[in-house]
């Protein structure tokens, strides 16, 4: 099965307002921490609190869900599994993943460590964290790629777990062909009961990737 054009139009129109509500979520917090102290206010009062609350960490709490869903959608829509076929996946996803992932993130890295480094801006910075300036390689790696942290662009986790998500994807169609019912049922009991063991991916990730593609799968051709 292939994507029509309308369907595909409508998928990225929904794009916008998820954007939008990734926006409310990373501006839920009330307070800035710099070096010389906190600005912002604690106690916002009820009604403010209620509406943050009902807002950013309720209704807009569906985004990060659907852009997996949708990702998964644009990944396995109409596609037969095969060496070749998962190859050109690669190479698609190289470009429109990996290099953004990498290009964001080491830019981010660089200004920061510019900006903790020039007199002027470096009161931005709380402090509680390591300065740039004292990590050691591993630090490096771990900043960009965030292998037990958020990556120092910290919304990028979202890509992170993308890449992961489509590195594992012969496994993910594995499963799906073999118990497509217990492995999604499994899943989302731990994205319920928030027990899921590992940092990367993450279980939104693991979950939401691939529901929609149960109807769709077909046997998988390995070894093509």
């Amino acid at each position: 099965m292939q994507i029509d054009k309308a369907s595909s139009e409508r998928l990225t129109t929904l794009r916008f307002p998820l954007i939008i509500g990734v926006v409310f979520i990373h501006a839920y917090n009330t307070e800035v921490g710099f070096s010389n102290g906190v600005i912002g206010i604690d106690n916002t009062g009820y009604w403010v609190n209620f509406c943050r609350n009902l807002i950013s960490q309720g209704m807009a709490r569906v985004a990060v869900p659907l852009f997996f869903l949708i990702s998964g959608y644009f990944f396995f829509i109409g596609f037969s599994f095969s060496a070749k076929n998962y190859k050109t996946k690669l190479k698609s996803r190289l470009k429109t993943l990996l290099i953004p992932f990498l290009f964001w993130n080491i830019l981010t890295l660089f200004l920061i460590a510019l900006a903790q480094h020039i007199p002027t801006t470096q009161s931005f910075f709380s402090g509680k964290n390591a300065s740039i300036s004292k990590f050691e390689i591993f630090d490096y790696f771990n900043a960009v790629f965030g292998i037990d942290r958020s990556p120092i662009s910290y919304q990028f986790w979202f890509i992170r777990d993308l890449i992961v998500m489509v590195l594992i994807a012969p496994a993910i169609y594995f499963l799906l062909n073999k118990a497509s019912k217990i492995v999604l049922l499994v899943l989302f009991s731990l994205w319920l009961l928030s027990a899921w063991p590992i940092y990367i991916p993450s279980v939104t990730a693991f979950l939401f990737f691939m529901p929609v593609l149960t109807s769709h799968i077909q046997t998988p051709t390995y070894l093509h």
